[in-house]
């Protein structure tokens, strides 16, 4: 077996078939968004024992009095807004985002974002 041969390589020392490798946690997080089964209020019509109307989830990570679904936790909560910049995240169309993000970077962006909220909401 050995060690791969140099054309085998691709940037970084990478194997050139590991180059679109997505990690689990990431695809993870993908998949789950694309069902919508994440968690987010949306998702969440009974809370502390009371049953409440959609437009009653608001967003308990920004404070914001707009409903914590999908689309704002992608593209509009402003406790986000440093991962949307750094993950190259831009635009106001779900659609539009979800088609032209490249998948590895967009999965790993949602997986911060999963990561982020759960920290807040700890209080860590």
């Amino acid at each position: 077996m050995g060690l791969p041969r140099t054309d085998a390589l691709v940037d970084g020392g990478k194997l050139a078939h590991m180059k679109d490798f997505v990690a689990y946690k990431h695809v993870s997080a993908l998949i789950r968004f694309r069902l919508g089964c994440w968690d987010v209020e949306a998702n969440r019509p009974v809370r502390n024992g009371v049953r409440r109307l959609r437009a009653q989830r608001w967003c308990r990570v920004c404070r914001g009095e707009c409903v914590e679904d999908e689309k704002h936790a992608l593209l509009e909560c402003e406790a986000y807004a440093e991962l949307r910049v750094a993950y190259g995240i831009s635009g106001n169309n779900m659609k539009s985002v979800m088609l032209s993000t490249e998948v590895r970077k967009l999965a790993a962006f949602l997986y911060s974002v999963q990561s982020l909220r759960a920290s807040l909401l700890r209080g860590d």
